[in-house]
């Protein structure tokens, strides 16, 4: 009967829920590497609570229903094919946003499509693991689990090293320490399953990602935290090649010169940020600074322009109480 160790597991879930919710808990850009990541973080949160649930299960199996058995432990492995294979499209989104290559990725994502196919498949062909007379059985076809899950890591040190020119050094260093950390747990899972340590490679190496490669300032203005040119240009494009329909509303803030040249630059400074604070609360729309005085919102809800003209006609007939000075 196998037998697990689940104290390592248990507080790297608890780290990794800790990085979850730092992570939600605020409002991100809607990049694919974005998106990429806010699947993976959820799914590396599930395939912890998942490990653990099906050691349990296995060191019970003769002794638990037959369903729980096939169902938590099938879903279980289907993470770990979807995983791997996640993490490279999201290193290769992080490094080359462009869409080129379609049927390259295609084809080699096939070998997770098939083999999560089998996976789904098994309570009823059994092609990865069993149970028969209370004992749990992997078949001959378990170890290709590890084998995709090196095969995808590779993918993603090949990725690193090709693109490595378009990367920061700390984005550099955080897929690389995230490749090197994939590789180390396969190998020691793969010895010396009855510890999870792979949890603690995904708890960690997500935590690095998140730290380094998921924060948003090179997308931000650092005067009004509202996003940059930069990211306007990404989402426009986004839009534009998901065929979504959106309108731009333009504002200029005029005055800020003459702000500056009376009250100083910590004047005109404090104005851009409460106009941006403004331009922020009208909708859950997203608003970009595309000059040093000019914003842009771009809307994909239901508003119409007529909305916004109107809720910005009248802010702006109201006076703007800054740092004690009333303005119009």
């Amino acid at each position: 009967m196998d037998h697990y160790n689940y104290e390592i597991a248990v507080c790297s879930l608890i780290f990794f829920s800790l990085t979850l919710v730092f992570y939600f808990s605020k409002r991100q850009f809607p990049s694919a590497q974005n998106k990429l990541f806010s699947i993976a973080l959820v799914m590396g949160f599930f395939d912890i609570a998942l490990d653990i649930a099906s050691s349990i299960i296995i060191e019970n199996v003769s002794r638990l229903p037959l369903a729980l058995v096939y169902g938590v432990n099938t879903l279980f492995y289907s993470l770990q094919v979807i995983f791997p294979a996640l993490m490279f499209l999201y290193a290769l989104a992080s490094v080359n946003p462009e869409k080129q290559g379609r049927r390259l990725r295609a084809m080699l994502l096939l070998p997770e499509a098939i083999m999560l196919a089998l996976t789904l498949s098994n309570p009823f062909t059994h092609c990865v693991f069993y149970v028969k007379e209370g004992l749990y059985i992997r078949t001959a076809l378990f170890p290709v689990l590890y084998i995709l899950g090196a095969f995808y890591t590779l993918l993603t040190f090949i990725t690193v090293i090709i693109y490595r020119k378009r990367m920061s050094s700390a984005y550099f260093w955080a897929l690389y320490f995230f490749v090197f950390l994939s590789a180390a747990s396969l190998g020691i899972s793969f010895k010396y399953p009855e510890y999870l340590l792979s949890s603690i490679a995904i708890a960690i190496a997500m935590n690095i990602m998140y730290q380094v490669m998921q924060k948003p300032e090179d997308m931000l203005d650092r005067l009004t935290e509202t996003f940059n040119r930069g990211a306007m240009q990404i989402y426009l494009k986004a839009c534009i090649e998901g065929s979504r329909k959106y309108r731009l509303i333009m504002v200029e803030i005029n005055g800020i010169r003459r702000t500056n040249n009376l009250f100083g630059y910590t004047m005109g400074d404090a104005v851009l940020k409460e106009t941006a604070k403004f331009m922020q609360s009208i909708s859950d729309d997203w608003t970009f600074r595309v000059i040093s005085n000019q914003f842009l919102i771009v809307s994909t809800g239901e508003e119409t322009g007529e909305y916004f003209i109107k809720k910005i006609s009248e802010r702006f007939s109201e006076p703007w109480d800054i740092n004690n000075i009333s303005m119009h």
